[in-house]
């Protein structure tokens, strides 16, 4: 088997795989809020719970010619340039316009967001942690990757996995459960990963904003049963950041570079091979797939 076509299956393989802690989430049934339950809504407090921030895979053709065994190293360069480019939460997003929209839309009187995480997911142990409120409002991060595109080893998308549930405190029960799972795959703009990662990686950011917005959105009208005009409004300038985006430039003799390029040596997974940290980019899902 060539080089390319192993690529290729390792990549349906290894394509958000292995999210660690919130991962079971994108198992889950999804519930939708009924008509009984929602009206029992207006007036009840509702306390917003903090999840940490689940891992970046970076899925490059070079990790992944290592198989399963690259799927550390994937980890590691994802959440490394999370750290060093200050990637936002894109839970942030979600967690923000649900708990407005609980508000504005239900008459719910939402708590201020907690200033401990909460590891726990499960509603059982959430209960546990705020039996001063009427209902619970657990947003969580699942996951986040860039990968290429097997055969277009200069190509990459983005995708993200977010989670929401609102749970009755009382009775433990889970009154709208739901998650998402929405990407870049399918848009005909592919950047690079040096596109990706230019300016403190703020096309990522961009990206993975309209994502969580996309998610948001999804979420209220099928989990909430909110009407598409009472949905979160996704803002003009991240319903499709890749819009934005110039293509390659043609090489110096006026020629086109090449449409598939030579598929890429695997990198090493040793780390005095790579290259040094300083030289890192300065600081800074069934499931409905969202469409961006």
């Amino acid at each position: 088997m060539n080089r390319t076509a192993i690529a290729a299956a390792l990549a349906g393989t290894l394509a958000f795989v292995a999210f660690p802690s919130h991962a079971d989430q994108l198992k889950v049934k999804a519930t939708a809020l009924s008509q009984a339950d929602a009206a029992a809504l207006q007036g009840k407090s509702v306390a917003v719970t903090l999840h940490e921030r689940q891992s970046f895979q970076a899925m490059t053709a070079g990790k992944a010619m290592f198989g399963l065994i690259g799927i550390g190293a994937m980890f590691k360069a994802g959440n490394d340039f999370v750290e060093q480019n200050q990637i936002p939460d894109p839970a942030i997003i979600a967690r923000e316009q649900f708990a407005n929209m609980l508000r504005d839309q239900f008459g719910m009187v939402p708590m201020a967001v907690d200033t401990t995480v909460t590891k726990s997911v499960k509603p059982a142990e959430l209960v546990k942690v705020h039996p001063d409120s009427d209902y619970i409002l657990s947003v969580m991060h699942i996951g986040s990757m860039y990968a290429y595109y097997p055969g277009k080893w200069d190509g990459y998308w983005v995708g993200n996995s977010l989670g929401v549930q609102l749970i009755h405190t009382a009775s433990g029960k889970v009154v709208s459960r739901g998650n998402c799972t929405a990407s870049t795959h399918k848009n005909p703009v592919r950047p690079s990963l040096e596109q990706l990662s230019a300016d403190r990686a703020q096309l990522t950011k961009d990206i993975l904003a309209s994502l969580a917005w996309k998610c948001s959105r999804q979420l209220a009208i099928e989990g909430f049963k909110l009407t598409a005009e009472r949905a979160p409004a996704i803002p003009a300038e991240l319903e499709n950041p890749l819009s934005r985006v110039t293509t390659a430039a043609p090489v110096a003799n006026g020629t086109p570079a090449a449409e598939t390029p030579a598929a890429p040596a695997a990198e090493s997974l040793t780390p005095e091979a790579q290259e040094p940290e300083s030289e890192a980019p300065a600081p800074e899902t069934p499931v409905t797939e969202g469409k961006p």
